[in-house]
């Protein structure tokens, strides 16, 4: 039964952002000012921006790869 449900459901990939965990870490900067009195980076664990949180994508097509590369040739 599982070989019937691997022929209906896509193939994923695991998302190459947050290489499969689905949560990124991203810092925001809190700048020295007259109420702080020294600057610093916070960081905080947010899902991610490109798999949704889900850590899996469809994998790309081939033929937007193949677009890529003679893109990148003809430059």
């Amino acid at each position: 039964m599982s070989e019937a449900w691997a022929a209906i459901l896509p193939r994923l990939v695991a998302c190459p952002e947050c290489h499969g965990e689905g949560t990124i870490e991203e810092g925001y900067a809190y700048p020295h000012n007259a109420g702080r009195d020294i600057g610093e980076i916070i960081m905080e664990t947010v899902s991610c921006p490109e798999c949704g949180g889900m850590g899996e994508i469809p994998p790309p097509d081939e033929e937007e790869e193949e677009e890529e590369e003679e893109e990148e040739e003809d430059e």
